[in-house]
């Protein structure tokens, strides 16, 4: 569902230049070949993507991206590095104060500790300031995000309790309903075994969210001006 977006967000920028949302497209394009299992051209799409950005003299969204290539990185076993990458990434937030992607990035660190086998109060550490982080922000899907890690983290510990009490607190602010219910807490609490039993991996990739953010971009690029009508084989474009 997600590869015929990417595919046509690359096509129009291209033919368009507009080279920003061009590096936009294939950071999205080449970050779902990583979590397909493609790691080796994914990878490479993702410097180069991360190249073309920067080509544009632009620099907000870098440390997401890098952040992003990091966790590439580290999936293929390159740790090491991905750490030094991820703690840059954070030296450049509190540096420029672009803080939309903070909490996400000390959930990726709570992950390289937990991939690198370190203490799992340190990731755990990590995750706890991703939520804080999240909360401050009002950014509930970074706070869910963290919350299913910290919680897997905890069932790894055996502490099962704790981590039901963490998501039914969770669960009762962003339920649609008074009362998310027993059950329903009981399927989070599965999904974070599974996970645990997996072990920590790159976070993966979610069409719908991708679809939903990038259709946005479409809907703007798509105006009458720019005579762009899309479709599921190729891109029709007439320059200005």
């Amino acid at each position: 569902a997600a590869a015929p977006i990417s595919e046509e967000l690359v096509q129009f920028c291209g033919v368009q230049n507009i080279l920003i949302f061009l590096a936009h497209g294939h950071m999205m394009a080449s970050w779902q070949a990583c979590d397909q299992g493609d790691t080796t051209s994914g990878s490479t799409g993702m410097r180069g993507a991360l190249d073309l950005f920067r080509m544009t003299g632009a620099k907000h969204f870098l440390p997401y991206w890098e952040a992003r290539y990091a966790m590439a990185g580290a999936a293929t076993g390159d740790i090491a590095h991905a750490e030094a990458s991820l703690a840059q990434c954070l030296e450049t937030t509190e540096r420029t104060g672009e803080r939309w992607s903070e909490a996400e990035l000390h959930r990726y660190r709570g992950m390289l500790l937990e991939q690198a086998g370190k203490p799992l109060a340190l990731a755990q550490a990590c995750y706890r300031q991703a939520i804080a982080v999240a909360q401050r922000q009002g950014a509930v899907a970074w706070e869910l995000r963290a919350t299913m890690n910290l919680a897997s983290s905890l069932i790894a510990q055996d502490a099962k309790d704790q981590a039901r009490k963490l998501i039914e607190s969770l669960l009762k602010r962003v339920s649609p309903g008074p009362d998310p219910g027993k059950r329903r807490a009981d399927r989070v609490l599965a999904g974070c075994l599974r996970r645990g039993e997996r072990g920590s991996s790159c976070p993966r990739f979610h069409p719908r969210l991708f679809n939903r953010s990038f259709q946005g971009i479409l809907r703007i690029a798509a105006s009458p001006a720019l005579a762009y009508k899309p479709s599921n084989q190729r891109c029709r474009c007439r320059l200005p």
